[in-house]
């Protein structure tokens, strides 16, 4: 008789639908308790044993642990990769480098037709005696150029 006046006033003040709500509670309510999860509303030991609860807890610690762990890992592989060049980036690099290729090969040409020059002049000199005093300084002169110049081939190929 407790329940038939608990749905009266469930349909008097909240009507048909609040009535619904709460049969279906009160079912559900009696249903657990008969089928002995009755734990919720007394003794928590007859739902979850302790035993079980902590064994649950340290495999979510250790779960929580190792997604840290990964998370650290792409924390740190996105760090490398942000300090990577882009495609875009070696593209340019590749570019330039091809540039100053170039550039290398014009210089390698020029100090080779300067020694080439050096070296007539003095074949020239020595053969036809002319090796004054001024000439032979103007050819040592040419020669430390052309090493010079030689020598900074040879830097700029080393620093490739």
């Amino acid at each position: 008789m407790g329940f038939e006046k608990y749905i009266g006033e469930l349909i008097a003040t909240g009507g048909p639908i609040a009535a619904g709500i709460g049969i279906v509670l009160l079912v559900l309510i009696f249903g657990l308790k008969k089928a002995g999860v009755s734990a919720v509303f007394g003794d928590r030991k007859t739902l979850v044993d302790d035993e079980k609860l902590t064994a649950v807890q340290s495999t979510v610690d250790k779960i929580d642990e190792k997604i840290e762990t990964v998370a650290r890992r792409v924390s740190a592989v996105e760090r490398d990769i942000e300090q990577r060049a882009t495609r875009e980036e070696v593209h340019e690099i590749k570019i330039a480098l091809a540039r100053h290729e170039g550039r290398m090969a014009v210089i390698e040409q020029i100090g080779k037709a300067t020694n080439s020059a050096v070296e007539r002049i003095e074949t020239y000199m020595f053969e036809y005696g002319v090796q004054s005093q001024a000439a032979r300084i103007r050819a040592q002169m040419a020669r430390e150029q052309a090493a010079r110049e030689q020598a900074a081939i040879d830097q700029a190929r080393n620093e490739e």
